[in-house]
């Protein structure tokens, strides 16, 4: 992996914040208002705001592994995969205090989508919208920091060593 390469991962990995940032407005928002309306759109949110939280873990699953063991678990492997740093290939992305939270917001994203008959409750819409609002506070710190250790694995020329992310000329 050279700087270009990382910056474009540092810039998918922050767009994917910005969506989880989004989504976990949006689901404020709908939880303002009173009904079965807003409660289904509340969740919709919740599932938009996991599914950019495994694309997040795909991204960089796929840039340094490329590979899960089970795939009958992938969803569950792949969020407990990225919470672990792998020594001399990369850091962990996300630290393991944010695995339950996002394993409750998968298991709601699971019910939510295959449910046939679903009614939601919107004291666990609540609950889950404090899980989602936790993990998008720090989804952008814990990306900078991701890419920032990766930089100094791999004796990454980056932005911060005043070299503005450039390879120094040979």
């Amino acid at each position: 992996m050279d700087a270009v390469e990382l910056m474009t991962l540092q810039q998918e990995l922050l767009r994917d914040a910005e969506v989880v940032e989004s989504a976990a407005a949006a689901v404020g928002e709908r939880l303002e208002g009173a009904g079965i309306a807003h409660e289904e759109a509340a969740g919709h949110q919740l599932c938009r705001l996991y599914n950019a939280i495994e694309q997040m873990a795909l991204r960089v699953a796929k840039r340094f592994e490329n590979a899960i063991d089970d795939p009958s678990r992938w969803h569950a492997e792949l969020i407990r995969r990225v919470t672990l740093e792998i020594p001399g290939v990369r850091p962990a992305l996300l630290p393991r205090d944010i695995e339950g939270p996002l394993a409750d917001l998968r298991g709601f994203r699971h019910v939510f989508t295959h449910a046939y008959d679903l009614v939601l409750r919107r004291d666990r819409l609540k609950l889950l919208r404090g899980d989602g609002d936790r993990v998008a506070a720090r989804l952008r710190t814990e990306v900078l920091r991701f890419v920032e250790a990766v930089a100094a694995m791999h004796a990454i020329p980056w932005p911060a060593d005043g070299n503005g992310g450039r390879r120094p000329e040979a």
